[in-house]
């Protein structure tokens, strides 16, 4: 039987990095995570993306 796999969407690697997902939902991709899931490539650009905008963003605030 083979193992079931998964690829995992930009908006969700970053709801679940914050915190922001129902206990469903962080539940699920814990057992994801545990199962080697595939990343795009671009998925990860956009999740570097999406913290160096915070960093960059937080810092203009402070000046």
């Amino acid at each position: 039987m083979e193992r079931q796999r998964f690829i995992i969407d930009t908006n969700a690697v970053i709801d679940y990095l914050g915190n922001k997902m129902p206990a469903f939902g962080m539940s699920l991709i814990n057992n994801v995570l545990d199962t080697n899931p595939n990343i795009s490539v671009i998925t990860k650009i956009e999740v570097l993306s999406f913290n160096t905008i915070k960093k960059i963003t937080k810092y203009w605030k402070t000046l």
